[in-house]
C-alpha cells in the first residue's frame, strides 16, 4: 500500500486517547452508601464479565474510528493488480480489414489491440456486424483513454468530420492520433422527384476531400428508367428508389400596413426559396383570417402576435438593437423572431433567403440521409483534442483508489460506536 500524503500517519498516535480514558475510567470507583445490605443481591460472574466485554468492543470501535480518519487523511493507494501495456492501439472498427492495418499489426500481440468504441474491446474476437461502418465519436471516446493501463496510445483512424462532435475536449500526451483514410468515393442516391413528366434525381457524391449534390433530370417516359408495377417507385442504378412528389410550401402571413415592407421582402424570399427547392409556394396573406392550420410550414406575424399557442412555427417581429442576426431562435424551438426593419441593404447582407429556409427545414430526412454517407476527413490537428498532461501523475500509475469503500466503513464504525456508546451509557 502507498500513501499520498504519509505525513498525517502521525495523527495515527491519537488512538492512545480512548485507551488512556477507558483505562482512566476504569480506576475510578465510586462508593454508594446504604443502609442495609439485606435485599442486595450478589450479582453473577457471567453478568460482569459481560460489562467488562462491552466497555472492550467499544474500545475497539472507537480505535478503528481514529484509524480510518487517519487512513483518510493520508490517502491510501494500493496497487492494481491488472498487468499495464507500454503501448496499447485503438483501431476504428471499419479499419478492422484494412490490409494495411493488418499488415502493421500482425507482430502486435492480442492484448494490445482494441477497438476504437466505447468500453475499448479487444479487436481479437470482436464481431461488429451492423456496426462495422460506424462512426465514432472521437472526442466522447478520448476524454476516456486515460483509464486504459497503457504507457502510450496510438489511435489509428480514419477521422471523419461527422464524427467531431461537441465541444473539443482535451486530451493527455500519451495518446497518438493517426489518420488513415480509405480513399474511396461515396456515392449514395438520396432521392428522386417527379415534376409533371421530368425526373429529378438527387445523388450524394462524397470523398476525403468534399461533399456535394449532383442533380440530374431524365424524363419519365425514357427508355432507361423502368417502373415498378405500382408506378410510383422507378430503378436507379438497379436501386428501386420511391418517387417523390413536390408538396407545396405553406406558409401564413399576417401583417399591419406600417410593416408592407417588410411582407414583400419576405414574399420574395420565400418565393426565392420554393424556386430552389422545385416546390410551389402556397402563400395565405388573408389579413382577416383569424384561424392557423396545423398544415401550415411556417406562419410569420408582422404585427401582433398569435393570442394562441401554435403548434407550427412561427416567425415574429420584434424588433431589437442588441440582436446578432437578423432572424433569431427563441427558447420555445418552434418561435423565431425577425429582429430588424426589412431593406435592400441587409436582406443581402444577412442573407435572408438562406435564413428562412433554415427555419423552415423542409428536408431534415435529407440532411438526416447526407450525414449518415459524409465522408469527409479532418486532418490530424483538426481531430486531436486539446494537449494536457495525465489526470494521475506517472508515479501513482496503476494504483487503485480505496477512498470510496473506506468512508463507508467509517460511517459504519461511528454508527456501531454511538449506538453501543448509549447503551452502555459511555
Amino acid at each position: 500500500m502507498t500513501f499520498l500524503n504519509p505525513t498525517y500517519l502521525w495523527l495515527s498516535l491519537g488512538i492512545l486517547i480512548p485507551i488512556a480514558i477507558h483505562l482512566w475510567s476504569r480506576r475510578k470507583v465510586v462508593t454508594v452508601k446504604v443502609g442495609s445490605t439485606q435485599l442486595l443481591q450478589e450479582s453473577e460472574p457471567k453478568r460482569t464479565s459481560t460489562v467488562r466485554l462491552n466497555e472492550l468492543w467499544l474500545l475497539v470501535l472507537r480505535v478503528l474510528t481514529v484509524l480510518l480518519i487517519t487512513l483518510l487523511l493520508a490517502s491510501p493507494r494500493t496497487t492494481d493488480t491488472s498487468a499495464r501495456m507500454s503501448l496499447v492501439y485503438l483501431i476504428e472498427p471499419s479499419l478492422l480489414n484494412n490490409d494495411h492495418v493488418k499488415r502493421l499489426l500482425n507482430e502486435t500481440p492480442a492484448e494490445e489491440v482494441k477497438v476504437l468504441m466505447d468500453g475499448f474491446p479487444n479487436a481479437e474476437g470482436y464481431s461488429p456486424g451492423k456496426r462495422e461502418n460506424e462512426i465514432p465519436e472521437y472526442w466522447q471516446l478520448a476524454q476516456k483513454m486515460n483509464a486504459l493501463p497503457a504507457d502510450s496510445i496510438i489511435v489509428i483512424t480514419e477521422g471523419f468530420v461527422s464524427g467531431i462532435k461537441g465541444k473539443r475536449p482535451y486530451g493527455a500526451n500519451h495518446v497518438n492520433w493517426t489518420v488513415l483514410p480509405s480513399g474511396d468515393t461515396q456515392n449514395q442516391l438520396l432521392e428522386v422527384a417527379l415534376a409533371r413528366d421530368t425526373l429529378t434525381i438527387l445523388t450524394l457524391v462524397s470523398d476525403a476531400d468534399g461533399l456535394y449534390v449532383e442533380s440530374e433530370e431524365q424524363s419519365k417516359n425514357s427508355i432507361d428508367v423502368k417502373s415498378n408495377k405500382t408506378a410510383d417507385s422507378v430503378f436507379i442504378n438497379g436501386v428501386l428508389m420511391p418517387l417523390r412528389t413536390p408538396e407545396p410550401i405553406m406558409v401564413l402571413m399576417r401583417y399591419h400596413d406600417s410593416l408592407m415592407q417588410e411582407r414583400h421582402y419576405l414574399s420574395a424570399a420565400l418565393k426565392a426559396v420554393a424556386k430552389l427547392m422545385n416546390r410551389p409556394l402556397i402563400l395565405d396573406e388573408n389579413p382577416g383570417q383569424d384561424s392557423v392550420d396545423a398544415t401550415y410550414d411556417l406562419s410569420i406575424w408582422l404585427g401582433d402576435p398569435p393570442e394562441q399557442n401554435l403548434s407550427v412555427k412561427q416567425l415574429i417581429f420584434n424588433s431589437s438593437t442588441l440582436a446578432n442576426g437578423l432572424i433569431e431562435p427563441t427558447i420555445d424551438k418552434n418561435v423565431y423572431v425577425l429582429t430588424s426593419r426589412l431593406n435592400n441593404e441587409n436582406v443581402f447582407s444577412e442573407h435572408l433567403a438562406e435564413q428562412l429556409y433554415i427555419v423552415l427545414n423542409l428536408r431534415k430526412d435529407m440532411e438526416e440521409k447526407i450525414l449518415d454517407n459524409d465522408k469527409r476527413v479532418a486532418t490530424k490537428d483538426e481531430l486531436r483534442p486539446h494537449r494536457t498532461d495525465p489526470p494521475m501523475a506517472t508515479d501513482t500509475a496503476g494504483l487503485v483508489d480505496p477512498f470510496t469503500w473506506l468512508w463507508g466503513l467509517l460511517f459504519l464504525m461511528i454508527a456501531l460506536e454511538r449506538v453501543l456508546a448509549k447503551y452502555r451509557k459511555q
